[in-house]
């Protein structure tokens, strides 16, 4: 079972989660992401089981940040009232996986 996020497969969970990271360590930090790494953030937030509640008042753009959460890099969606938020890469590719498998018994 291959995992897909934005046209790119990955044979598993642990290599989807490789692909973002590569992207947290590319970026300085509260930087907008641009070019093809924000299609494939955009597409990893989109997977998020509460995207629509982390999105709020609507998106205005990507950032790696450090997480609220301890001292690790994350991502963060930037709301366009200026507000923000992280959200779980894990989470994000852990729901990418499962909505694999559904497209896969369709």
């Amino acid at each position: 079972m291959s995992i897909t996020i934005n046209d790119e497969s990955f044979p598993s969970q642990k290599a989807a989660r490789a692909r973002a990271g590569e992207i947290l360590h590319r970026h300085p930090l509260m930087e907008p992401i641009t070019g093809p790494d924000l299609d494939f953030v955009l597409a990893l937030f989109l997977q998020h089981p509460r995207a629509h509640q982390k999105a709020g008042t609507g998106l205005r753009h990507f950032v790696v940040g450090n997480s609220l959460h301890g001292p690790v890099l994350n991502f963060f969606v930037v709301r366009t009232d200026g507000t923000y938020d992280d959200f779980s890469i894990k989470q994000c590719v852990a729901a990418a996986a499962c909505n694999t498998d559904t497209k896969e018994l369709r």
